[in-house]
């Protein structure tokens, strides 16, 4: 009985391989991420981070893989009125988002973690417009965990059937608060159809041309990968 006490009372600790794919050049989005991914290494899992924020000093089981040639970074470099950016200013950047994404598929880092066959219990990608990175995740079979910054997207909420209730619920582009003014709720409800319907035409079937110009025929479309996403974390929430 003691002896069998004694066994029970031994946390035994199994290190998962994790994969993090975190390829948006923004120092605040990523800070989100990695304090997550430091501590799933100080627990003895072995990850590996894909982004353009390398570590400056080593950290045990964490594994950084560069891309900062294919990514711009911004640090310190985004003022207040990003908050409330134009319907084309946020086209462009999603846009070129996609473009900048595709060519990380080709990068040599990307191509080293394909071809080494290298297996991993879960893969962490950011929820924004990383459409291309989800395609990329899927090729891992592995569980896939979506994580947003700050409040999600209204397109990344559509998998998982989550309130999108324009009347009190601001959308993540209009820069309002849930104060909002007859007016400014019928702004909302056009952002947040807009920005849907951009996503599903645009961004979406953008993303896997992308992809597959890169990497070949891919196994699932993009609303087919977005559904068996395991579970979506997020920063922020209207409640």
């Amino acid at each position: 009985l003691i002896t069998f006490l004694f066994v029970s009372s031994v946390a035994v600790v199994c290190g998962e391989n994790v994969l993090g794919l975190f390829p948006i050049g923004v120092k605040s989005h990523f800070e989100v991420f990695d304090s997550l991914m430091k501590e799933l290494a100080r627990r003895g899992h072995n990850v590996v981070v894909v982004s353009p924020f390398p570590r400056g000093e080593p950290l045990q089981n964490y594994t950084s893989v560069d891309v900062r040639p294919f990514k711009q970074t911004m640090v310190n470099a985004v003022s207040f009125d990003i908050v409330k950016p134009s319907i084309l200013e946020v086209m462009n950047f999603m846009m070129s988002e996609v473009e900048t994404n595709g060519k990380l598929l080709t990068s040599s880092v990307v191509q080293n973690l394909l071809s080494k066959n290298t297996t991993f219990g879960v893969v962490f990608i950011e929820m924004f417009n990383e459409d291309v990175c989800l395609l990329l995740a899927k090729k891992f079979q592995a569980p896939v965990i979506g994580f947003a910054s700050s409040y999600p997207t209204p397109w990344t909420l559509t998998p998982f059937a989550a309130t999108q209730n324009p009347s009190y619920i601001p959308n993540f582009f209009s820069g309002l608060t849930s104060h909002m003014s007859f007016y400014d709720r019928l702004w909302n409800t056009f952002l947040l159809v807009f920005y849907n319907v951009l996503y599903k035409h645009g961004l979406s079937p953008r993303s896997l041309e992308v992809f597959e110009r890169h990497l070949g025929p891919s196994e699932w479309t993009v609303e087919d990968a977005g559904r068996n996403i395991s579970l979506y974390l997020v920063n922020s929430h209207f409640t």
